[in-house]
């Protein structure tokens, strides 16, 4: 299957609990993974994940979950939702895991299949502004890369170069070791010219500093991520 986290371009993101408003951060810990629509199924898939999103709706999750299309690269068409904020401990406290997973299987899984699930954990000291804030931006960029140790000189070059630019920055578990992630939020394309042209520079340090490197863009799906907002 093309795109796993490990293998081929970025980010595998996805199907997690959701939220409802006024929900506490507890932490730093995301959960995410990637969901493949089967091929002729796109609608249907759009139509359960909705249902299933109904589902959590109705028990009153009280976690949120943000969902993307990739919309750039080779794994364009791929669904990728997550969930953050959270605490390791958070993880075990899931609302109605069984209910969940039968609901997700006929309303989702009947039309897609489901990639990898990872973990991610937030680096403030590499992050600037609100998470919810880049979370919720209408397009949202995503490096990724292989880096030795603690990625010290990729995240040297990117804070170097973003400045105070709003931007998430991650390490992984869950997937190949000395894998971190950026997330680089954008309104509209216009926005991310200048990021491109910082990108650039960051991503001719990856072969010799950092390297394998693979570029994303998402596009939230509004009526697709928790709270509904429909």
């Amino acid at each position: 299957m093309k795109g796993r986290w490990g293998a081929g371009p970025l980010l595998a993101l996805a199907l997690a609990a959701p939220a409802a408003a006024g929900e506490t951060r507890t932490g730093e810990v995301a959960r995410l993974a990637e969901l493949f629509p089967k091929e002729g199924a796109a609608r249907e898939f759009e139509a359960g994940y909705r249902r299933h999103l109904d589902w959590h709706q109705r028990v009153g999750d009280p976690w949120r979950s943000h969902g993307w299309l990739v919309t750039t690269g080779d794994r364009a068409g791929t669904f990728v939702e997550g969930t953050f904020g959270h605490s390791w401990a958070d993880l075990d406290t899931a609302l109605r895991p069984r209910e969940e997973a039968y609901d997700k299987a006929v309303n989702v899984l009947a039309y897609a299949t489901a990639g990898l699930n990872v973990h991610l954990t937030r680096l403030p000291a590499h992050s600037r502004g609100p998470e919810e804030d880049t979370l919720r931006a209408p397009l949202l960029t995503v490096v990724r890369v292989r880096a030795d140790g603690d990625g010290g000189a990729f995240w040297t070059a990117a804070d170097g170069l973003y400045g105070s630019q709003p931007r998430q920055g991650y390490r992984t578990t869950g997937g190949p070791a000395g894998s971190f992630v950026l997330f680089l939020p954008h309104a509209n394309w216009a926005e991310f010219g200048p990021l491109e042209e910082a990108l650039t520079r960051l991503l001719e340090r990856a072969g010799p500093e950092f390297g394998e490197a693979h570029v994303e863009t998402l596009r939230r799906c509004i009526d697709m991520s928790y709270p509904l907002e429909r």
